[in-house]
């Protein structure tokens, strides 16, 4: 991130969650200024502006927040939460904070999510692509608040929508705490099928990047924009290639898809298994959007690769992570359900 030549004041919604904490305090080390509203306490005594309130009132954006110079808006809902949740804070959320930006003619940028293409279709998938939304109330949701802005932008609004691949890094657990804490138990790693599928991912600093670059670009970056790695390999390379870098004896195991798609999708509905649909339907499916919209617009090129990101993200759970309380979200261990019984076994 370049250094500014003047401070701004930065409203960040989800500034609580994996990427708002990032975000934030790499505005901070560049001397911005930066407010926060989100839903959760506040967990650190950082000199932050903090609003605890909703995204989805617009009575907190008029009373509450102060003036601003760039609205980044992260918040979200998981696909885990309640349908009714996902669907009220996804697509309200992102209503009332574009609708805030544009009565104040403030750039805003939008974090949506891949999950919005159609995993059927063949990709690289570009930014014209149609969207569907077609597993679960996320992707449905992240397809409506998709519309907001794309409304927005057609009355003019200063709106870049970031359509960002799976991010991890350090501080990622969630899903990712499941595959770190297998492979530091030197267990057997499944993957569905054979693994020749490509699964592209994207290291949070390098989300980062692109929001600090699209906010400060010379000329307004308007529209939709992917972001995702450069280099990955097949789901079996990198993964294999994560287990060898560990250096705890794991390794990856193909099972078979479709039993085991069945199986999961059997334990989800008991409560059994944390995995929701998105997951386990589609982790055995090419996922590979172009990014070269953003590279030629911006000159943005990504610093790591989905390996670099994963190794990122297991040392960090070697440190930290492992020790960190079991919960619900991204910032938490999820608990095994009965995956651990196989996890016992491999």
């Amino acid at each position: 991130m370049t250094t500014p030549t003047n401070s701004r004041r930065w409203l960040v919604t989800g500034g609580a969650g994996f990427f708002g904490r990032r975000i934030c305090s790499a505005l901070q080390k560049l001397g911005q200024q930066v407010v926060v509203l989100d839903i959760a306490s506040q967990k650190d005594t950082t000199p932050i502006q903090y609003i605890q309130g909703s995204v989805t009132d617009p009575a907190i954006y008029r009373s509450q927040v102060p003036g601003v110079d760039i609205v980044v808006h992260a918040a979200t809902a998981l696909p885990l939460h309640p349908k009714s949740r996902v669907q009220h804070v996804i697509s309200q959320g992102t209503l009332q904070a574009v609708r805030y930006a544009e009565e104040r003619r403030l750039h805003c940028i939008v974090l949506s999510t891949t999950a919005v293409y159609s995993p059927y279709a063949a990709g690289p998938h570009k930014e014209d692509a149609p969207t569907a939304g077609i597993y679960g109330p996320y992707a449905l949701a992240k397809v409506e608040a998709e519309n907001h802005c794309k409304s927005a932008l057609d009355r003019g609004a200063k709106i870049s929508l970031v359509r960002p691949k799976t991010f991890i890094g350090p501080g990622r657990l969630g899903l990712f705490s499941l595959l770190c804490d297998w492979v530091l138990a030197g267990k057997k790693v499944p993957i569905l099928g054979a693994g020749q599928n490509r699964y592209q991912l994207l290291d949070v600093d390098d989300l980062v990047e692109a929001v600090w670059q699209l906010a400060n670009a010379s000329e307004f970056a308007a529209g939709i924009f992917n972001v995702g790695a450069k280099s990955f390999g097949t789901v079996l390379q990198d993964l294999s290639s994560l287990c060898m870098y560990a250096g705890t004896g794991a390794s990856v195991r193909p099972v078979p898809a479709k039993a085991t798609q069945n199986l999961l999708r059997l334990f989800y509905r008991m409560g059994l298994s944390p995995l929701y649909p998105w997951v386990y339907e589609t982790c055995d499916r090419d996922h590979i959007v172009d990014t070269s919209k953003i590279e030629e617009t911006l000159g943005f090129v990504p610093r790591f690769s989905n390996l670099d990101a994963l190794t990122r993200t297991f040392d960090w759970y070697r440190l930290y992570g492992r020790y960190m309380p079991h919960r619900r979200g991204h910032d938490g261990r999820w608990r095994q359900g009965l995956l651990g019984m196989f996890r016992a076994v491999s």
